[in-house]
């Protein structure tokens, strides 16, 4: 059986056929116990989300979900899906979704960061200052993480902050280059 179907897989990778792809993960899911059918289902999503098929990954990223819940890649493919269909509410409720379900202080550190992101894209900067917060709390050292709240920080005229949280990132990140962390004009 397993040999069948990568040899299936590779013949259909090596043909192009996304869409054959698809329907033959989806396929395979019929055969698996729910964890290993949402697995087969969150590969279909990622192949139909690669075709830029948006609204087919949602879907198997969603039935994925359904079918392994505690599991939070499927959360990030329904992400992955509203930031690709320019959803920015579905993309932090599922961003909220998947940070519920990961252990790991540092995947959680940076799920927060994106949210926080999202939420100062959506213009909410009391709510994006909290979750980089809660992201550098975990974190506390992320260059990254840092640079982003900065750049809030400076948005909203903290300067102060900002330029701590700058150095904080600049030391973080090994002493770069000062033009390396600053905005492009």
């Amino acid at each position: 059986y397993r040999e069948g179907a990568e040899a299936l897989m590779r013949m259909r990778r090596r043909a192009g056929a996304r869409n054959e792809m698809v329907a033959a993960w989806r396929r395979l899911a019929m055969y698996h116990e729910p964890d290993g059918a949402a697995v087969c289902m969150m590969a279909a999503a990622a192949l139909a989300l690669d075709a830029r098929r948006t609204d087919e990954a949602a879907a198997l990223f969603a039935e994925a979900a359904q079918l392994d819940d505690a599991d939070p890649c499927a959360a990030l493919g329904c992400a992955l899906c509203a930031r690709a269909a320019s959803l920015p509410r579905d993309e932090e409720a599922a961003l909220l979704r998947a940070i519920e379900r990961v252990s790991s202080r540092a995947s959680r550190a940076r799920l927060l960061a994106r949210l926080a992101e999202g939420r100062q894209a959506l213009g909410d900067t009391d709510a994006a200052s909290k979750t980089f917060t809660e992201a550098l709390a975990l974190r506390p050292d992320d260059p990254v993480t840092l640079h982003a709240y900065a750049l809030l920080c400076a948005e909203e005229e903290r300067w102060r902050e900002a330029a701590e949280l700058h150095e904080r990132a600049a030391q973080a990140a090994g002493g770069l280059p000062d033009t390396l962390l600053r905005p492009a004009a």
